[in-house]
This record gives structure tokens, C-alpha cells and sequence, in this order.
């Protein structure tokens, strides 16, 4: 069969494709579905049903040697760059780095980066998303198709994946076609009904022309490879020899990034220490953190209000430097989220529109010492949080360890 060679520059800045040898017979029609060897999947749910759709010829491809089409990228991390994509935990992540064999199925063809996990998904020369030449095709339905993934490296964590996919256009494709992206420890030759540490489902597409899809997901347990495939729900996609009720998706532009924690200010917290004789110690618990604050801004937490008036030390309390006597009254005010006590005069004056004039957020010096004091019980609330044990929101003027003014 005659050749025909084709080359076309990257549209990516500072990138290249090298000269591409293909047949011009090329079309890649949606026939991909070669037999894995026998046995291969025999612990694979529905192997049965995949076994019996029959081998279709692949897409003709020229009878080149392998290595004479490759579109390669001089600079990988140059090439994540340019299209939006720092950091990138995949390889290869944009397919613009492949090498066709005497077949699109991969292998013969290799795509660095990317293999086959069940049957012989395929790679394509042709433009892809965004116009860069490479991207992947996998066919699929409830219980059976191609797979294909990628070893990573992720522990539990935060992550962001965005991805380009489309239904591939053919008149074999029953519509609407699904995908699933999954992170797993190990792959399954069933990832149609075995979900991963974290199972990413598209929603139906008919989409024919590409467009981009964002996830943002957290893993609680370390994960060793990115697990990809095609399904659809269509009833009569199972049915014993109807390869023309598989649906088709094409796949680019993979981009996995970790998503740093955003930081947080943290806030100084109290506890009812003690009642007896219509007065309330408060003061630190276990975890309270004076210097830098011990709990995040976006807790939940009553806050400790105090009016000072001047009250005598109640019978029965003999203060000292760590239980000094307040000289007032303390109270609690409904829960209220850290991150909006962003001055002490807004906490002030949350204390001031549920009590009243003269009531102020209660401080780590208020009882002349520090750390615990004294005040006149005056408030059902603080009988609730010492049975309860509740931490609340309290201040300290001499450190940073205010919602205000911690460190993040």
C-alpha cells in the first residue's frame, strides 16, 4: 500500500511534531476489539459476554516499522506549561508522545506513559483536543470493554483532575456513552462494577465535539494507579454478539494536580473548668494553645463573653495568679463560626448585640493572672458546656493566637 507522510507543527509554543508516516487510509472506525489471550481475565465478572463479541479488524494502518510516527515534546515540563497544567502527576498527560506499530491498538503502538488494562484500547495520530495530534479511544458498556491506565503515586490527599473527552462519532455508538476514572491500589480486570478509593463517573455525553471535565477529590488511603473506561447503560449492550451496542469515547488533555490545603487561622480555646457556689471557672483545657492558637477558623464555637462590674469574691473561692477573680459576670453566646471574629471589635460586639452594653469577649487576663479565673455564674449555658465539656472561643491581647491575628 502506497505511503503518505504528514507533518504539522504543535500548536503548543516551543513544541515540535516530528514527520508522522501514516497510511492515507487511516479513518480509526470504532472496531477495536481484539481478544486479550486466553485466561488473561478469567477472574474478570461478565469475561464471558466480552469473549463472545467476535474480532473486528482494527483501523488500517501503514506497514510502517515501529518508530516512524512519534510526535514528541523537546520539553515535557514546557509543554504542561503552556496548557494550563503545572505540576502535572501524569506522564504524558497530553498523548502527544506516542509511537504507532503496525496496528492503533496499544500495544503494538506505545504511548509512553499509558497502558492497556483490559483489551486493547487504541491511540490515534489524528488531531485531538486543542488541535495537538494524539489521543486515546476505548470502547465500552455495562459490564465489559477496554481499559486502559496509568501508575501513579498518590498519598491520601486532595486532588484535582481535569480531562478532555468526547463520544466518538459513529453510527455503531448507542448514545448516551459514560466514562469512569478511578484511583485504585492495583488494577481490576472489572472496572466497570469494581469502584476505587476514588470513583470519578461521568454523567451521560453525547457530546461529538470535545470538552473539558473537572474533579476535585479526596483519598484516604494512598493509591497506585489512575484506572480509565468506557461504559454505557444501555440494556441490550450485554446481548451476546452485538458489538454495534458499544459506545465509544475518546480521551485527552489529562491533567492531575495535588490541591494544597488552604491555610487556616486558628483561634485560642477555653472550657467551664469548674461550678460551686454560683461561680464559673473557666479556663484552659488539654489542647488549649495560647501562643498560636489551637483550633481552626472554621469551627463552630460559642464564644466567651464577660461584663465586669466590680462583683466581690463569692464565699468559698480563694483566688490565686491561675484563678484569679474576674470581678464580673461571663456567659456564652450561640455558636458562632471562628473565621468571622477577623478584628476584637467584631467580637466585642457580638457579645454587646446578644447581652448588652458593657459586654465584650472574655480574655486570658481577665482575672488579673492568667490561664483560669473566677466570674459569677450568670448564664445557663455555661452549666450545659461544663457537663459537656464544649470548648469555646476565648482572647488573648499579648499573643497571636486570635482568629485576628494568628499565623496561618
Amino acid at each position: 500500500m502506497p505511503r503518505t507522510t504528514l507533518s504539522a507543527p504543535r500548536s503548543l509554543a516551543r513544541l515540535s511534531l516530528a514527520a508522522v508516516a501514516i497510511s492515507a487510509s487511516l479513518g480509526l472506525n470504532p472496531v477495536s476489539a481484539q481478544r486479550t489471550p486466553a485466561g488473561s481475565l478469567s477472574a474478570a465478572p461478565g469475561a464471558a459476554l466480552a469473549a463472545a463479541l467476535p474480532d473486528l479488524p482494527e483501523s488500517p494502518v501503514a506497514d510502517e516499522a515501529a518508530g516512524n510516527l512519534r510526535a514528541a515534546s523537546p520539553n515535557a515540563a514546557e509543554a504542561e506549561l503552556a496548557r494550563g497544567c503545572r505540576d502535572n502527576l501524569l506522564q504524558n498527560g497530553d498523548v502527544s508522545t506516542f509511537t504507532m506499530g503496525g496496528s492503533t491498538n496499544f500495544p503494538p503502538s506505545v504511548v509512553p506513559g499509558w497502558s492497556p488494562s483490559v483489551h486493547s484500547p487504541q491511540v490515534s495520530p489524528t488531531p485531538g483536543f486543542g488541535g495537538a495530534r494524539g489521543w486515546l479511544l476505548a470502547w465500552g458498556y455495562g459490564q465489559g470493554g477496554e481499559s486502559f491506565q496509568q501508575n501513579v503515586n498518590l498519598p491520601a490527599g486532595t486532588y484535582r483532575l481535569t480531562l478532555a473527552t468526547r463520544q466518538h462519532n459513529a453510527s455503531t455508538n448507542p448514545t448516551p456513552a459514560r466514562y469512569r476514572v478511578a484511583f485504585r491500589n492495583g488494577a481490576t480486570p472489572n472496572p466497570w462494577g469494581t469502584p476505587g478509593a476514588a470513583t470519578l463517573d461521568s454523567a451521560p455525553m453525547t457530546n461529538a465535539n470535545w470538552a473539558t471535565q473537572t474533579y476535585t477529590f479526596t483519598t484516604t488511603t494512598a493509591t497506585n494507579v489512575m484506572q480509565v473506561n468506557t461504559f454505557n447503560a444501555n440494556s441490550t449492550s450485554a446481548v451476546r454478539g452485538r458489538p454495534d451496542r458499544v459506545s465509544w469515547m475518546a480521551y485527552d488533555s489529562f491533567c492531575l494536580q495535588a490541591v494544597k490545603p488552604e491555610a487556616r487561622r486558628r483561634g485560642m480555646t477555653w472550657v467551664v473548668r469548674e461550678v460551686r457556689n454560683g461561680a464559673v471557672n473557666v479556663g484552659n483545657h488539654a489542647g488549649t494553645n495560647p501562643y498560636v492558637g489551637d483550633t481552626p477558623e472554621t469551627a463552630i464555637l460559642p464564644m466567651l463573653c464577660i461584663r465586669q462590674t466590680g462583683l466581690p469574691v463569692p464565699a468559698g473561692i480563694v483566688p490565686d495568679f491561675y484563678h484569679g477573680w474576674s470581678g464580673g459576670e461571663v456567659r456564652l453566646t450561640t455558636p458562632v463560626t471562628g473565621s468571622v471574629l477577623n478584628s476584637p471589635a467584631i467580637a466585642n460586639g457580638i457579645c454587646a448585640a446578644q447581652f448588652g452594653t458593657g459586654w465584650r469577649m472574655g480574655e486570658f487576663h481577665d482575672g488579673n493572672g492568667g490561664h483560669t479565673y473566677w466570674a459569677k455564674l450568670g448564664h445557663p449555658a455555661l452549666l450545659e458546656a461544663f457537663r459537656a465539656k464544649t470548648k469555646f472561643w476565648a482572647a488573648i491581647n499579648d499573643q497571636p493566637a486570635n482568629v485576628w491575628n494568628s499565623v496561618p
